[in-house]
């Protein structure tokens, strides 16, 4: 019991927060990477999928944002 409480540290939850931001953040640059087929340009199946990813993207972006950010709150103050 005690040596899991040590490994579950505040430190601990704060890297893996980190890592989980940075995938995230790969995952959403690496898809619209593969989007894109000209200069700004972006291909999408319909109207609603190139209204609704966009939108996503930006929500993801910022939770993956919040997790790296939280991650360095706890990898400082853990």
């Amino acid at each position: 019991m005690i040596l899991l409480m040590q490994i579950f540290t505040p430190m601990t939850y704060g890297i893996a927060f980190i890592f989980a931001g940075v995938i995230i953040r790969l995952i959403i640059g690496r898809n619209r990477f593969k989007r894109r087929v000209g200069y700004k340009a972006y291909k999408y199946p319909n109207y609603a999928a190139s209204e609704i990813i966009p939108v996503l993207e930006r929500l993801f972006n910022l939770a993956a944002l919040a997790l790296i950010v939280l991650g360095i709150v706890f990898c400082i103050w853990g």
